[in-house]
């Protein structure tokens, strides 16, 4: 009980901590573009109609990028565990909910590999770049590529989670009474005889109110 307690925890604060940043980290990126915009468009027009030296303001687009770098790569990494990325189901739900809990799982764990490749390169990235700077505020690149090995790593670990069977499972059907003909699922309650509707001829001819 307590071991299950502590795991619970554990993987509460893992899924926590990357949400907690990612929301101070969109603060932070929208009060940089609203910088931006407030210098660009109000003190520029105050600085030429006083005729004062300009204000340099080409550090809110760097600071800006890094932010966005840094938001896809840990949100991606986020929209993992909370089962929000898009996923088109075109022939997986045809299957028995057993066995689509396998292919979940199977595409879970390829997503992991991703994440760890995305770090490994990310990383390899980091140190080919320490060397070089930013040009408006002269800040060590390896800080942008560094995204990369956080949102791998992430998605690598989440990734792991959501196999093992600990993330939530909630767009999988659970399991069902019976089967259709060719393999579909059928709900374990009846769905009841067709409901018969009037032609519009009304020549007495009915046809199944219920899709094909």
């Amino acid at each position: 009980m307590t071991q299950s307690w502590e795991r619970g925890r554990a993987l509460y604060i893992i899924a926590a901590v990357p949400k907690i940043f990612l929301a101070l980290l969109l603060v932070f990126v929208m009060l940089d573009l609203l910088a931006g915009v407030l210098l660009r468009y109000v003190v520029v027009q105050i600085t030429d109609y006083f005729d004062l030296d300009p204000i340099s303001f080409f550090w809110v687009e760097e600071v800006g990028e890094f932010g966005l770098a840094w938001l896809a790569a840990v949100g991606a990494a986020v929209a993992i565990i909370e089962r929000v990325h898009f996923a088109l189901r075109i022939l997986t739900h045809r299957f028995k909910p057993r066995t689509q809990r396998i292919i979940d799982r199977v595409n879970h764990l390829l997503i992991a590999g991703f994440g760890a490749l995305a770090a490994f390169y990310g990383w390899t990235l980091c140190v080919t770049n320490s060397v070089l700077t930013s040009p408006g505020l002269g800040l060590n690149l390896a800080w942008l590529y560094a995204s990369s090995v956080a949102g791998g790593t992430l998605i690598a670990v989440y990734g792991l989670i959501v196999a093992a069977g600990y993330g939530t499972v909630s767009h999988l059907p659970p399991p069902l009474a019976g089967e259709g003909r060719g393999g579909g699922l059928v709900s374990a309650q009846s769905p009841g005889p067709p409901t018969p509707i009037p032609s519009p001829q009304g020549g007495g001819e009915h046809r199944d109110a219920r899709p094909c």
